[in-house]
């Protein structure tokens, strides 16, 4: 049968996750991007933000908790100051926020014409704009922005692949196969190296103007 967790044990749990961060915070702010810690985090700014830390403050303010529990995490101004001081050593630690977006360039009607298809209706990405120009296209995550005004010939750069996060590698293949394009590397698991290993699910697939497109499940 699993236990229940009391407000106690709840409070015990916090204290640790809160001390926890506030000594990486203190040592080197870019160890909160490891897993464990991440984990730590999550589970902190969900206690505070759900109303729950609201309801064990207020229970300790009724006397309801043990007069020995350690319990900074309940201060009125503890974990709300942390929070706080995260997201300000963040902005210090980086200026780049995400990929916004990726731009490819067709040489001619044709060439825009199979990109608007492809990535309209055989991948499905909502249509944010479309002018004489060019179209954008939102993955969710970013966006894709094709011109129609290219006039250099097609050639593989720097850049090997742009990979979407994705929840069904198959259905993404099933779907530009569908569409008459080839996929390279067929669905297979992967472990991205380390100790644990991160375990992922991957195809890649040729796109209409000859760019290489990785469909990426994240298994951590």
């Amino acid at each position: 049968m699993q236990k229940i967790e009391t407000i106690t044990d709840r409070v015990r749990r916090m204290e640790l996750y809160f001390d926890t961060i506030v000594q990486a915070v203190h040592n080197d702010v870019k160890m909160l991007q490891d897993p464990p810690i991440k984990t730590m985090l999550d589970s902190l700014t969900a206690y505070y933000d759900s109303g729950q830390w609201l309801s064990d403050f207020r229970a300790d303010e009724r006397g309801e908790l043990p007069q020995d529990l350690k319990r900074g995490v309940l201060s009125e101004d503890g974990v709300y100051n942390l929070l706080y001081d995260i997201g300000e050593r963040k902005e210090e630690m980086t200026m780049i926020k995400g990929i916004h977006h990726i731009s490819m360039k067709c040489q001619n009607e044709e060439e825009y014409r199979k990109a608007r298809s492809f990535y309209a209706e055989t991948l499905r990405l909502s249509v944010i704009k479309e002018c004489e120009a060019c179209i954008l296209l939102d993955t969710g995550a970013g966006i894709v922005e094709i011109f129609r005004n290219g006039t250099e010939s097609l050639e593989k750069g720097v850049i090997r692949h742009f990979a979407f996060a994705v929840d069904d590698v198959q259905a993404c293949v099933n779907a530009v196969e569908s569409a008459g394009y080839e996929v390279f590397i067929a669905p297979k698991p992967v472990q991205i190296g380390g100790d644990p290993a991160f375990p992922a699910a991957i195809a890649f697939c040729h796109g209409p103007l000859g760019e290489e497109i990785e469909f990426f499940h994240q298994g951590w």
